[in-house]
């Protein structure tokens, strides 16, 4: 029997996040034909898919969520649940900063609405809306969908949540993010003469330094704008601002 492409669907009450990957086109560029390259471009896939399998109390149950991915897009959605909107926010900031290690920045819009998502399809009026967001967010953050009020009334780590003329948003790259609970360093614990290392602060060094790896390579490159130098310069800016505060203190 064929198949009806009529049937009647449904829309869910889903969080949906869509993002989008800054430069990807110059990545793609850049790598040409150099095997290892491209297999850098495929480790940012692997990195959205984590966001996936995280569920709500940090087990691994993807079957809560759908991941659809094209080229530098993902949609990225979940089943609604608004006691644990922070935890799906402080995952959220982990990709961002997995992302970063590796060298791509991200930009994402995030609300709450009408959406019908399988393994094959994907849309609806919180598609439309977070698209929309993340086109509005300019700079690599995930920006907030305060008409939403569960949204508007979210409480995070301070300092996380903040707002501009750009709207509100989250900005992952915050030391007090880093190190709290909400983000596991892969860094191991060393000691020195007796004294436990700070992997906290190695951790944030650490993506100080890729954010101007980042950031020197868009300078450097010809095609970009001063757009796309502007949309680099951002967090590599608030994170070596943090950092040098830390480092004089």
């Amino acid at each position: 029997m064929e198949d009806d492409f009529s049937d009647p669907l449904s829309y869910e009450e889903r969080f949906v996040v869509f993002f989008d990957v800054l430069g990807w086109k110059t990545h793609i560029k850049n790598a040409g034909d150099d095997p290892d390259k491209i297999g850098k471009l495929a480790s940012l896939p692997r990195i959205l898919k984590r966001m996936e399998g995280i569920n709500y109390d940090g087990l691994d149950n993807p079957l809560k969520s759908q991941m659809t991915s094209f080229s530098d897009c993902c949609v990225l959605s979940r089943i609604y649940d608004e006691t644990h909107l922070p935890n799906l926010m402080y995952g959220l900031c982990r990709v961002f900063i997995g992302a970063a290690l590796q060298g791509f920045l991200l930009r994402a819009g995030v609300t709450i609405g009408k959406l019908y998502h399988d393994k094959n399809l994907v849309f609806g009026p919180a598609l439309n809306r977070a698209h929309y967001l993340e086109s509005k967010a300019r700079y690599p953050r995930i920006r907030l969908d305060t008409e939403i009020e569960l949204i508007k009334d979210l409480n995070l780590i301070p300092n996380m949540i903040s707002s501009d003329e750009y709207g509100t948003f989250i900005d992952p790259y915050q030391f007090d993010f880093i190190k709290s609970k909400h983000c596991p360093n892969p860094i191991p614990k060393q000691e020195f003469m007796g004294i436990g290392t700070d992997t906290d602060f190695m951790l944030f060094t650490l993506l100080l330094q890729n954010l101007e790896i980042i950031l020197t390579k868009t300078q450097n490159d010809k095609c970009s704008s001063e757009k796309i130098i502007d949309q680099a310069n951002w967090p590599y800016l608030r994170v070596k601002e943090q950092h040098t505060k830390m480092f004089n203190t």
